[in-house]
């Protein structure tokens, strides 16, 4: 029916629609062996002058009419899509006013292609989402305000060593003039999140690249590197493979971090890192991220399986973390607090750490490999409550709230 509805407006030279300020059109599944033909909408400037907002799904489209009132623009497109960098950023450039735009499908240009350059001074938010890595070239030709949020995301497996020139050069834009300062940085898994400061805190940089587990850092040095990260105040991993960033690389990134104040590390993120803490001032170097005032440790491993019952200082997580938060005691740069939450450890080595009185210790009690044990353990006490028995045991205490305060999440 849509297609009908634009040739109709395109060949009748008494149809017109000129208060029209927003389109939608959409190709229905039953349509879509039709959707992958071109898309007639050389008629829309003339017919449809007061167009604001144009939305379009599945519909194979390669350029637009110009559109100079335009200001929303959203297409959504399946793998037939034929739209490359070059093509859009032409139709753009006939669109000054625009402040939002939405992009999913585009596919890299043609060999040798030379798109234009195109300003959008009124641009808010950008969206692209693409097949081909190589489609993120599109940044380096695009102008925008620097407090634009920008959002680029890669569907497909990456492998090796890929080509992020362009996505390093969209970081680095966060160090130029106007930039509003970086806060909060994110890496889980291949997602990278940078948000900056208000007013709104909100995300204004998101990469997804999907790298693979144990490639990530193939994307998180290279993009890292290109960010400001001296004035990051929060600093969140997951997801990390142990050997997927060295120390030395760690100490790089960390020896950068100067205003960081929280660490979140998340989803098995490796505590190796504090390898970088420790060896870096080993080494003459600066500790890094002096200002450090609290950890947050959610669903990592600290004590490794075979080391829970009979020798914890032997487990090299738990040791390396030991080891770090002696030396920032001693080194008069002491972490105030480490938040433990659903990780893998033993009541023995929090209290261990409680007893050295390095920092202070915020444990919700809870070993994600006790919680089968921790119910059958509760019907067994209340079915000595119902003897009337008491339930003064000793044994390993199942904590059920927070010990010292409560996990931030």
């Amino acid at each position: 029916m849509q297609h009908e509805i634009v040739w109709f407006l395109g060949f009748n030279l008494g149809a017109s629609a000129p208060l029209l300020e927003h389109l939608r059109l959409i190709v229905s599944d039953q349509g879509l062996s039709s959707a992958t033909a071109p898309f007639p909408l050389v008629a829309m400037r003339r017919q449809m002058p007061s167009l604001r907002r144009l939305n379009l799904q599945k519909i194979n489209i390669s350029e637009l009419p110009p559109l100079p009132h335009l200001t929303h623009l959203s297409i959504s497109l399946d793998d037939w899509s034929t739209m490359r960098p070059m093509s859009l950023l032409s139709s753009l450039r006939h669109s000054p006013k625009l402040e939002e735009l939405d992009i999913t499908g585009l596919v890299r240009d043609k060999p040798g292609a030379s798109p234009p350059r195109v300003k959008l001074p009124n641009l808010t938010r950008i969206s692209i989402t693409s097949f081909d890595l190589e489609a993120s070239a599109i940044f380096d030709s695009l102008e925008y305000p620097p407090s634009s949020s920008v959002a680029f995301t890669n569907v497909n497996r990456l492998s090796g060593a890929p080509d992020l020139s362009s996505l390093v050069r969209l970081c680095g834009r966060l160090l130029e003039e106007g930039a509003p300062a970086v806060q909060t940085i994110s890496c889980i898994s291949s997602r990278l999140v940078v948000s900056c400061q208000g007013p709104p805190i909100s995300d204004r940089l998101s990469i997804t690249l999907d790298m693979g587990y144990g490639n990530q850092s193939a994307a998180f040095i290279p993009l890292s590197s290109a960010l400001p990260l001296e004035s990051v105040l929060d600093l969140e991993i997951g997801q990390f493979s142990e050997s997927d960033v060295t120390d030395a690389q760690w100490i790089t990134i960390l020896q950068r971090c100067k205003a960081l104040e929280r660490l979140h590390l998340r989803d098995q993120a490796p505590l190796s890192l504090f390898e970088g803490f420790v060896k870096a001032p080993q080494s003459g170097l600066p500790h890094p991220a002096p200002k450090l005032q609290s950890i947050d440790l959610v669903e990592c491993t600290i004590i490794e399986q075979e080391f829970r019952d009979f020798y914890p200082d032997e487990s090299y997580p738990f040791n390396i973390f030991e080891r770090f938060l002696r030396l920032r005691k001693h080194s008069n740069l002491p972490v105030r607090d480490v938040y433990i939450e659903n990780c893998e450890i033993t009541e023995d080595a929090v209290a261990r750490l409680e007893g050295s009185r390095y920092t202070n210790i915020i444990w919700d009690g809870v070993d994600p490999d006790d919680m089968g044990e921790d119910s059958e353990d509760l019907d067994d006490e209340e079915e000595e409550g119902g003897r009337g028995g008491g339930g003064g045991g000793g044994g390993r205490r199942r904590g059920r709230g927070l010990r010292s305060g409560r996990i931030r999440r």
